[in-house]
């Protein structure tokens, strides 16, 4: 089946745009060696290198008395010029962070560039989990903040809208649906955010957060996987909005 034509914004309500490896840890020598590698392979895009400490607490009981372990490890962050493009490594996990995105080709391209880079120079021995978020904080200027029936679907306001008797007395109203499919999980949340919590709503704000899962990938299919979350978030996307944000979006 040919896949649906995509929709194409000018503009968009996406804060955060995340694709995040996790993977069986790797040797602390053995991320500085590669360190300076990989910073040359992606130092096109991301200029810019930070090295941080990533800590870590374990507590074990050990003949009956608890105790408390505290490791660290170096995490490095770069950033292309102008701080709107991140990625975080250490030693089991990387992750591809858009604070301004504009469009999945983009995305993808320097995705898949960071991903192959790291599989080039790290070759984790196991992969755990694959994840790609899409974080949609959903701000308007102007308008009562519990009316978003142009905007929304009404499914995911009915709660504070037909359900409570006082919502202008609602701090903050958010749910979850989880989605279990074969090979793949998704979290989706929204609601009535509030930038402003725990003082009552104030501020015409929603948000749309879709974070697709799975541990069923590997070195072959992981750029598919990538692929199929982002049409999949698109669907979700276009089933909770309405056709006054499109407008505000502006179709392309």
């Amino acid at each position: 089946m040919p896949k649906p034509k995509k929709i194409i914004y000018k503009k968009n309500f996406l804060t955060n745009v995340i694709c995040r490896i996790d993977f069986a840890p790797i040797a602390e020598h053995a991320l500085k060696q590669n360190a300076d590698n990989f910073t040359a392979k992606v130092s096109g895009v991301f200029p810019k290198r930070e090295v941080n400490n990533l800590v870590e607490y374990k507590a074990t009981v050990n003949k009956a008395q608890m105790i408390d372990e505290r490791k660290e490890y170096p995490i490095y962050i770069f950033f292309d010029e102008n701080k709107t493009k991140k990625i975080s490594l250490t030693f089991n996990h990387i992750s591809i962070e858009f604070f301004k995105y504009q469009h999945f080709t983009e995305f993808d391209t320097i995705t898949k560039k960071v991903i192959a880079s790291f599989i080039e120079l790290y070759k984790p021995s196991k992969y755990n989990r694959l994840g790609l978020r899409y974080i949609n904080q959903i701000r308007l200027e102007t308008g009562n903040p519990f009316e978003w029936g142009r905007h929304i679907d009404s499914s995911l306001t009915y709660v504070v809208n037909k359900f409570l008797d006082n919502k202008e007395d609602v701090s903050r109203a958010m749910s979850q649906v989880v989605i279990n499919h074969d090979d793949y999980k998704v979290n989706f949340t929204y609601g009535f955010i509030n930038s402003e919590f725990p003082a009552k709503i104030r501020r015409k704000e929603f948000i749309l957060d879709f974070d697709f899962f799975t541990q069923d990938f590997n070195e072959s299919n992981v750029f598919d996987c990538i692929e199929r979350f982002n049409d999949e978030a698109d669907g979700l996307f276009e089933k909770s909005i309405k056709d006054g944000l499109r407008e505000i979006m502006e179709v392309e």
